[in-house]
């Protein structure tokens, strides 16, 4: 994650090979562990990129969408600093239901906002997809991710491939 009072990380830094917390996401990818992580809610801010460790090459960054498919305004955008596209998908992160953790405030659940909400629901595609096929590696996870999202014919640095499909990612792999 950025941190505003750790490393003072520039833009050149995100180069898949320099913040701390992208570099360790990257070895746990190489040991076999699929790392989804936000992309990050800077987007209407000065900095406005993607925040580590989104920027690794084997990391799946996570963007945010309205309930319309619209980009959310504070998700992060590309592209990294050697020129990758990020984030790799998008997937709903505007006014997302949750639990509550505090049931003292009388509501069960909550209404949030942001790419921290988007990631998990990517991460739970991730865990389908190893379901159907527990023999594909990170990368292969990632492709089936990226591959049939809705905009995989024309990624850019905004919505990345596009929306996540995860009944399309589930299958293409095959049956």
């Amino acid at each position: 994650y950025f941190f505003y009072n750790g490393p003072d990380y520039t833009y050149e830094d995100l180069d898949g090979n320099t913040a701390e917390t992208t570099v360790a996401a990257d070895i746990a990818a190489g040991k076999g562990m699929i790392v989804v992580s936000s992309a990050g809610n800077e987007g209407n801010r000065s900095w406005q990129y993607i925040t580590p460790p989104s920027d690794g090459d084997s990391v799946i960054a996570v963007g945010a969408v309205t309930m319309n498919n619209n980009l959310w305004q504070s998700s992060s955008i590309g592209p990294t600093y050697d020129g990758r596209i990020k984030p790799d998908v998008v997937a709903m992160g505007v006014g997302v239901t949750t639990i509550n953790p505090d049931r003292k405030s009388g509501s069960k659940y909550l209404w949030v906002s942001g790419t921290s909400t988007s990631s998990p629901q990517v991460a739970g595609v991730c865990a389908m997809v190893l379901e159907a096929h527990p023999e594909l590696g990170p990368m292969q996870v990632r492709d089936a991710i990226r591959e049939t999202a809705d905009k995989t014919l024309d990624p850019g640095n905004e919505y990345g491939w596009g929306l996540v499909n995860a009944y399309e990612a589930i299958f293409y792999h095959g049956m």
